[in-house]
């Protein structure tokens, strides 16, 4: 058993994905006393997560590159980090640019490692397991892990990320149990080896983009077929001047004609 009931100033991190990490950075570029923080992940790559796990080129981020960076006060702070690492993205668009989100988790990764290695005062304490309990008790937050681990902390930052998906009611348990249903589409099992057959995705939404660009990626011919309650599907990103003579017509609205 692990006891740290004694350690003062703890901070618990449950979830070692990029909010999990982004914290743990800007905690330990910003915190001038002494603090640690447990720093719990199970499953994923530290930093990573979910989201930016995925090493295929064709899973791009759904955000410009110019407005992913880790600190507010150097916007371009991710953009540099691509041009001084990756010499095929030196290109002057590169701002505006959906990149892998394999590079974005190697940028926070990088920064998380060098953040908890240079820090005089936070110390971080990786945890590699999964937390099954907390309980508040007598001022402190008392954590049990998988393995009947204890740990206590003065406070918690709750940062699981994404989940898999829920099932949806329409499919039974016959279903679920066969070998080629995958609830877990982020899994690389669930596109690999099918034969070209037909493949039915539940959803339209990002996700489903991930699945059809995997199966493609792995050269599958067979036939997708996508299923939606709405039949909605992504929008793509759009370029907008700002209308700011809305401003000046409502000037000119009476009272009883304004919305």
């Amino acid at each position: 058993m692990t006891d740290s009931t004694l350690q003062k100033n703890t901070i618990a991190i449950i979830g070692g994905g990029f909010s999990g990490a982004a914290t743990v950075i800007h905690i330990c570029r910003s915190y001038h006393k002494p603090i640690k923080i447990l720093f719990f992940n199970e499953g994923y790559p530290v930093a990573k997560g979910i989201a930016y796990s995925s090493q295929s080129k064709y899973h791009v981020l759904n955000v410009a590159a110019s407005k992913m960076s880790l600190f507010n006060n150097e916007p371009l702070h991710f953009v540099n980090w691509v041009r001084n690492i990756y010499a095929e993205f030196d290109d002057e668009n590169l701002e505006n640019m959906f990149l892998p989100r394999s590079i974005f988790g190697e940028y926070v990764a990088k920064h998380f490692n060098h953040a908890i290695k240079n820090s005089a005062n936070v110390e971080v304490v990786e945890i590699k397991k999964q937390v099954n309990d907390v309980v508040f008790v007598n001022g402190r937050y008392d954590i049990t892990t998988s393995g009947n681990e204890k740990f206590a902390a003065d406070k918690i930052l709750y940062a699981p990320g994404n989940f898999i998906p829920e099932i949806p009611k329409a499919v039974g348990s016959d279903l679920i149990e066969q070998k080629k249903y995958f609830s877990n589409p982020w899994t690389d099992d669930a596109t690999d080896n099918l034969n070209n057959g037909d493949v039915l995705i539940l959803g339209t939404g990002l996700t489903m983009v991930d699945t059809v660009l995997s199966l493609l990626e792995k050269n599958f011919e067979g036939n997708i077929i996508a299923a939606s309650t709405h039949g909605f599907f992504p929008l793509p990103h759009r370029k907008y001047e700002p209308y700011s003579d809305i401003l000046i017509e409502l000037k000119g609205l009476t009272p009883s004609t304004r919305f």
